[in-house]
């Protein structure tokens, strides 16, 4: 299981003791990694390799100790010569260190954070205010605050300090260190530390990535809904920023987390830590063992996109079709004059759209690269199926498209004025790229799906808790 709403925002601390451990470990980081020199022990002529070699941006750190100061002002301009994406400068102990390496950080891709470490307590806001004004003298890209908090107000003192200066994150070591990273990134910080390997973190209180986005995951805030999407993959996924606009249209403080799940099995640890999930390919049909009940639409459809408790029960339900019949009538077409539709594909968003015409009195054909899919499907909610040999979009007014590939059985060139065609696939739309280049038919975006599923889900997540 991934929270993919954070992954690419967890920076992986790493040290190493020779060039080919700290290769392998580059090839591990997932986002981008923080190499911690000084912890390490490497030689200068191996940034070079580990630079060159790591598929992920990288900031360079070489905190005071090992090396002498003439060592490490080498070591940080050899890591702007090689174009590391940050160098991590301490506000106190490398503060001689900035007037002498910024001409070449001016003359690079290299940003610079300037950073402040506190291993006891937490200061004042007051200080702290103090010590970031100092930092925006030097020009700083970007400013850490790290302290190390002892109660919830000292919490939200770093919060306070975050949200009110940009480019700035703030959070604690210590006992309350992951509390602190997960409110940084709530509070929109750009992103915070974990450790690569569990048994080698940088900082006490410091989780690896996949414990960190277990309890980043875990974590209830004060938000007043908290939901997800469940897929794989699921970086693509548009839902969070409409779920984000529904939430804000109605002024609710609400979260909503991308989880990419491997297995459908791992879906057995998160439902208690969500009021609701969407579910999208590939799990809308294997979630249905894991609920204890569905709505009558999910039960016929044998596919299930939304996930909800009522009365202590997962209940499934299927918004999908009530998606595509919301898009179908915001046509400017009259769903008068829409007779037949084509349906190309077999799977759970054709399900959908075949529950969708029928529900709507407008008769279906399916068309699939396995026809005795089609002819299944067709039999069981009292359609029609055809083989490829056999298509002519003339006998359309509607074709609903559900693969990425369909002009495998479809020639887009018959398609004229006269056809609607909805394509699911919002993300490069093939029919798009065929209206473009040359025919004239309405075309109906996933995209206007995708939004009236996501606020038919909505609806039901907002009214049906416990």
């Amino acid at each position: 299981m991934r929270n993919k709403s954070i992954e690419a925002k967890l920076c992986e601390s790493f040290f190493a003791k020779n060039l080919t451990e700290a290769i392998t470990k580059t090839e591990e980081i997932v986002a981008f990694g923080e190499l911690r020199f000084d912890l390490s022990t490497l030689s200068i002529q191996d940034l070079k390799d580990i630079k060159s070699t790591s598929r992920q941006p990288l900031i360079f750190t070489c905190r005071k100790g090992k090396y002498s100061d003439n060592e490490r002002i080498n070591l940080y301009k050899t890591a702007i010569n090689l174009s590391f994406k940050y160098i991590d400068l301490d506000i106190n102990d490398d503060r001689a260190f900035i007037p002498i390496l910024q001409e070449s950080i001016a003359n690079s891709s290299t940003q610079l954070i300037i950073s402040f470490h506190n291993y006891k307590d937490c200061p004042s806001k007051k200080s702290l205010q103090e010590i970031i004004n100092g930092a925006s003298t030097f020009q700083a890209d970007l400013t850490k605050i790290v302290c190390t908090a002892s109660s919830e107000k000292e919490l939200e003192t770093l919060e306070i300090i975050q949200k009110e200066n940009p480019n700035t994150i703030c959070f604690s070591m210590g006992d309350l260190a992951t509390k602190s990273r997960i409110r940084s990134l709530r509070n929109k910080g750009l992103f915070t530390y974990v450790s690569l390997n569990t048994d080698k973190s940088t900082a006490k209180g410091q989780l690896n990535s996949l414990d960190f986005q277990k309890a980043y995951t875990t974590y209830r805030g004060t938000e007043s809904i908290k939901l997800a999407v469940i897929g794989n993959p699921i970086d693509h996924s548009k839902s969070p920023n409409i779920f984000q606009d529904l939430f804000n249209k109605e002024n609710v403080i609400g979260r909503y987390d991308k989880i990419e799940l491997d297995n459908i099995k791992e879906f057995e640890i998160i439902p208690d830590y969500y009021d609701g999930f969407s579910i999208t390919a590939p799990f809308k049909q294997n979630i249905i063992p894991f609920l204890d009940d569905l709505s009558e639409a999910a039960k016929t459809i044998n596919a299930v996109n939304a996930v909800y408790k009522k009365g202590g029960l997962w209940i499934g339900d299927n918004t999908d079709y009530l998606g595509i019949m919301t898009s179908v009538k915001q046509a400017s077409r009259p769903l008068i004059e829409i007779k037949s539709c084509l349906i190309i594909g077999a799977g759970g968003a054709a399900r959908a759209a075949i529950y969708a015409m029928n529900t709507l009195n407008i008769s279906c054909t399916i068309i699939n690269r396995t026809a005795r899919k089609a002819e299944e499907l067709a039999e069981e909610f009292g359609a029609n199926s055809i083989k490829k040999t056999d298509v002519n979009l003339q006998n359309y007014q509607l074709i609903i498209n559900t693969i990425s590939q369909p002009f495998h059985f479809v020639d887009y060139l018959q398609l004229t004025k006269n056809h609607t065609v909805l394509d699911a696939i919002y993300h490069n739309s093939p029919f798009q790229e065929a209206r473009e280049n040359l025919s004239e038919f309405q075309l109906i975006n996933g995209e206007i799906w995708l939004k009236e599923q996501a606020k038919a889900s909505y609806l039901i997540f907002k009214n049906r808790f416990d």
